[in-house]
């Protein structure tokens, strides 16, 4: 009998990982950040601007900040380990004021943050350059695949994000509805509990 316990006691010891744990596996989320307002591109106002002095053409950025932990509590869970996975991105300009156009938009950029108060620090997950020739839309969609491991660039269950925007020509202030996809993988330790 001893023999076997310790044999027993030996292969537990080996296991790679909790004893007792529970899987989930989540193959898309989808989270929505429905209208956020970015200002003109004459705004004075320095927090709008994508460094601390204003450049020319002018750079306007937006940090936006997903709660994550909110819409998935296990992320916010202890004895939990995930891989947490961007699937994709999507972001529409659109103008708020009748009669105006967003043709004054350059180039945009959606960046995953390692850092929310590092704006240049993260990853760029999504961009638009404004195709050649005359155009005048009203509305922009910025779009981007990635296979991006999120588990390093969240905290406390909360994702930050900046939207940055390069104009060249005025352009008035315009909502922005954003949207990114994410894929889950859980292992949750349900011996750590007992």
């Amino acid at each position: 009998m001893r023999h076997a316990l310790a044999a027993l006691a030996l292969a537990l010891a080996a296991c790679d990982g909790p004893l007792l744990f529970a899987e989930l596996s989540i193959p898309e989320i989808r989270v929505t950040l429905p209208g956020q307002t970015f200002p003109a591109s004459d705004t004075t106002i320095p927090a709008n601007w994508c460094s601390a002095i204003q450049v020319d053409p002018p750079c306007i950025a937006l940090t936006l900040d997903y709660d994550l932990g909110g819409n998935v509590p296990v992320l916010t869970e202890q004895n939990v380990t995930y891989d947490l996975r961007l699937t994709d991105v999507a972001i529409a300009l659109s103008a708020t004021e009748v009669g105006k156009d967003l043709s004054g938009v350059r180039l945009a950029t959606i960046r995953v943050l390692d850092d929310p108060l590092d704006p240049t620090a993260g990853v760029v997950v999504a961009s638009y350059v404004r195709p050649p020739g005359p155009v005048a839309p009203t509305t922009i969609a910025i779009t981007g695949n990635a296979n991006l491991d999120l588990g390093p660039y969240l905290e406390a269950g909360r994702l930050p994000v900046r939207v940055e925007v390069v104009l060249d020509a005025g352009t008035p202030a315009f909502l922005a509805d954003v949207q990114v996809g994410f894929s889950l993988e859980v292992k949750l330790d349900w011996g750590a509990y007992l």
